[in-house]
């Protein structure tokens, strides 16, 4: 009987802002706030909440993917998940667990930390990315890991010996990265022993194959089925769970006579994002298919304990799946590319490495230096900081100096200590793949690393006196790029780069405008740091509006303490002016207060400039300097009453003209796009509020009102815009239904139930499909977790409203008492 294993390698770039951690909103990701959610929704959630549908459908059964796929997440994207996405999270290592209950062995293994490149790596950094990668694991998995998985699958002798001394079984590599194989030892057939060259793929992927490392170690080898593994990713093989089945039982050879294992490694983002629906071919091949095609599912470990290797392999060092020229994609212009900058070069991406080569000399000095009487032995106290990143709590924080220092360390001492620690997180994350992967050294992807870079110059510059930024801008001019504004590296981090700097001076010039229109709390969070309002002083001087204060800044991920005066000005409109000055004394501050106090009420706007220039510093902040953020909080403030003015100007004119436009209907006549724009703005402006009232009392009213709209909208040609008024009553629905079910059944809830029934009946009559996937496997569980519970006779009425709700959520009948389990 063959076995069945498939990986989804789940990771996506770290999009943080390295300042704050914070992922700025990234437009084309709309109507998402940025491509973390966007592919949250699409994809991760997706899986853990894979849907089985019947032939009209209907949702059959809701069930856990990870609980049947050998996969790996980047450290870095599980962390966003903990925080955005709990639900997630948690089904995420529920999978694992099932697994590990099923087969002995959980179907998560570990990655290395931020996707460097490894073979381009010191040893030292990648002791470092295995260590951190482990510690992440053991933090969300709760156990030790049994294997790692390689960015890029890139591999050398090296990076296996790291694997090996870190206690990993196995790692998982492409079919083309194996150089020769032999079988083991057999003093059966002693003549047998002749190495076989497969350099050409030729590799027989049914079997583990165990390699000698040259220290003595050995680690098995997966290497995938890359004809099938590509058909998943780029053929139609996932559009259906037959097809897949079949191709993969294509696979197997009746002439081979060991256990064979059929597997594929790929993105995980195939299943759902790139691929879409593909999560349910996934799961209905895994839970139904396979099992009839004579698959039995496993994963990698527990086949290893199935099937341990009888042949040993030999790799081809440098390599891995994405680039044919070894790891050129990462270290050369070889060629490899995505076609975004046609009869581009890549010619860049060697200068990039080497100016981040010759940084990462420069800070791992500094923190030789320094680092030693702080932390012991610099380096092991690196590997050991793992263990932190995950939970920065400070009992956890504590516990690790504790150990590293052995005694306690001083405020001053422990703020240097984490200044040095997160300078070197910061260096190892400006390797990160993705900034060679693309076409030019402008891309986004390219632009995170250098904003990595600049981060750890920052952190670097609190016990160097050396210009760290002279020259490695010099080494960026190296770097040729493909876009005349970014004809280099060096104008790259010019223009996309410093910009983006949030360090604390902004913190407090964004504190201080801010105030100006809707205040932050005394006591709060805001861009990585803790901000407590030590003084505010507001008045009014002639047309315009001031504060003055002080506010004490401390850094959440070194403990820097700052303190800053401030002033700000609000001109009117979307003109403000704010000066800070370094200030950790709050009586400095109220004597600047008391200076801008004295200001008469006729003062002139250029008198107050230069008064604050004289009493703060010579640099003058507008709304521009502002954290992305906080301008568009501000922005969406002040833009209310300049919308609901327009809004108010677009209705008057729609409303004059409904004969106009009538009459141009009538006459089979283009309406004029001044007219056409009033429409379409002020039908979608009130198809939202309609939605809004549908939303908050579903009665045939309101119903009639958002109908109203719709049809207005068709008779007169006009396009609204649908998906706000959608987002709404989606909303609408997932809310009703969590009142519903935050308490125990009760007959008061049949009103409820009778309400979001309407509220979903209404959306059907309208156009709207209200129906989120997250309310589907909610209904589906609840519905379960009561059926497998003794009955009231009582709240019989409450049961039947339930299944009634149910079939109006499209879920079947069969389906409450079906459950195929996570077993």
């Amino acid at each position: 009987m063959p076995y069945l294993t498939i990986h989804g390698h789940f990771y996506q770039p770290p999009r943080e802002n390295p300042w704050t951690e914070e992922i700025d909103r990234e437009p084309t990701a709309a109507p998402f706030h940025d491509w973390n959610e966007r592919i949250n929704d699409e994809c991760y959630r997706s899986n853990a909440f894979a849907r089985i549908l019947a032939d009209d459908g209907r949702v059959v059964d809701i069930l856990n993917n990870y609980a049947y796929l050998s996969f790996n997440f980047g450290p870095t994207l599980l962390a966003w998940l903990r925080a955005h996405a709990p639900g997630v999270y948690e089904r995420i290592r529920e999978g694992d667990a099932v697994s590990r209950a099923r087969l002995g062995h959980g179907n998560a293994i570990a990655q290395v930390y931020n996707h460097i490149l490894m073979p381009l790596a010191n040893r030292r950094d990648k002791v470092t990315q295995v260590q951190w990668g482990l510690a992440d694991f053991r933090f969300h998995f709760g156990r030790e890991a049994e294997a790692m998985w390689l960015a890029e699958t890139a591999v050398d002798e090296e990076t296996l010996e790291v694997l090996a001394e870190a206690g990993m079984r196995f790692a998982i590599l492409a079919p083309g990265q194996a150089a020769r194989i032999r079988p083991l030892a057999d003093p059966r057939n002693p003549h047998d022993q002749h190495w076989r060259e497969v350099s050409g793929g030729g590799i027989d992927p049914s079997r583990a194959y165990l390699c000698r490392l040259p220290s003595g170690r050995s680690i098995a080898l997966f290497f995938y089925d890359g004809a099938l593994a590509h058909a998943a990713s780029f053929g139609d093989m996932l559009s259906d769970s037959r097809r897949m089945l079949e191709q993969m039982a294509g696979a197997t050879d009746g002439h081979r006579n060991h256990s064979q294992l059929i597997h594929i490694a790929l993105d995980g983002e195939t299943f759902g994002h790139h691929k879409k629906f593909a999560e349910r071919t996934l799961i209905y091949a895994a839970t139904h298919v396979a099992p009839l095609a004579g698959f039995t599912l496993v994963n990698y470990a527990a086949y290893l304990d199935l099937a341990p290797p009888e042949w040993e392999a030999q790799i081809t060092p440098n390599t891995a799946w994405s680039c044919v020229h070894g790891v050129g994609r990462w270290s050369a212009d070889c060629g490899c590319n995505t076609g975004r900058v046609p009869g581009g070069h890549q010619r860049w991406r060697a200068p990039l490495r080497a100016a981040l080569d010759h940084l990462r000399d420069s800070l791992a000095h500094i923190f030789e230096q320094y680092a030693p009487g702080l932390l012991g032995d610099a380096w092991e106290a690196r590997n050991a900081y793992g263990a932190v990143l995950p939970d920065r709590d400070p009992a956890r924080i504590d516990a690790f100096f504790e150990a590293r220092a052995g005694r306690r360390l001083t405020a001053e001492e422990r703020e240097q200590a984490l200044t040095l620690l997160e300078m070197q997180k910061h260096a190892l994350f400006m390797y990160t793949s993705c900034g060679w992967f693309f076409d030019d050294i402008a891309g986004l992807e390219t632009a995170q690393v250098l904003k990595y870079a600049a981060r750890a110059i920052d952190l670097a510059s609190r016990f160097s006196p050396t210009d760290l930024t002279s020259a490695f801008l010099k080494d960026l001019e190296q770097a040729p790029g493909n876009d005349p504004q970014y004809p280099h590296g060096a104008e790259v981090y010019h223009k996309l780069v410093l910009p983006v700097a949030i360090r604390p001076e902004r913190v407090a010039v964004s504190y201080a405008i801010s105030a100006l229109i809707k205040p932050f709390s005394l006591h709060g969070r805001r861009h990585a740091y803790h901000i407590e309002q030590t003084q505010s002083y507001a008045r009014k001087v002639g047309l315009y509006s001031m504060v003055c204060g002080h506010v004490l800044l401390t850094s959440e991920f070194t403990g820097q303490q700052t303190g800053w005066s401030y002033a700000a000005l609000h001109l009117g409109g979307y003109n403000f002016a704010a000066s800070v000055v370094l200030c950790n004394d709050p009586a400095d501050a109220r004597k600047v207060c008391a200076l801008l106090d004295e200001q008469p009420g006729d003062v002139s706007i250029t008198s107050l400039m230069r008064l604050l220039k004289a009493a703060l510093g010579p640099t003058i902040y507008g709304l521009g300097d502002l954290p992305p953020a906080d301008r568009r909080r501000l922005i969406r403030f002040l833009e209310q009453d300049v919308l609901e003015g327009l809004a108010s100007s677009y209705q008057q004119i729609y409303l004059q003209h409904l004969g106009t436009i009538a009459a141009l209907r009538e006459a089979n006549m283009p309406v004029p796009a001044e007219l056409r724009l009033a429409a379409e703005y002020t039908l979608s402006h009130e198809l939202v509020q309609a939605a809004h009232e549908l939303a908050r009392r579903p009665d045939a009213k309101a119903e009639e009102t958002v109908s109203g709209v719709l049809e207005l909208a068709r008779r007169d040609g006009v396009q609204i815009e649908r998906g706000e008024a959608a987002q709404v009553l989606e909303q609408a629905v997932l809310q009703r239904f969590e009142d519903i079910t935050r308490t125990p059944p009760r007959l008061e809830q049949l009103a409820l139930y009778d309400q979001l029934a309407q509220l979903i009946a209404a959306a059907d009559r309208l156009g709207f499909d209200a129906r989120p996937a997250r309310v589907q496997a909610r209904m589906l569980y609840f519905l379960r977790e009561q059926a497998a519970k003794p009955h009231d006779p009582q709240l019989k009425p409450v049961w039947e409203a339930a299944l009634k709700l149910a079939e109006q959520l499209r879920i079947s009948p069969e389906a409450v008492t079906f459950s195929a389990g996570d077993k």
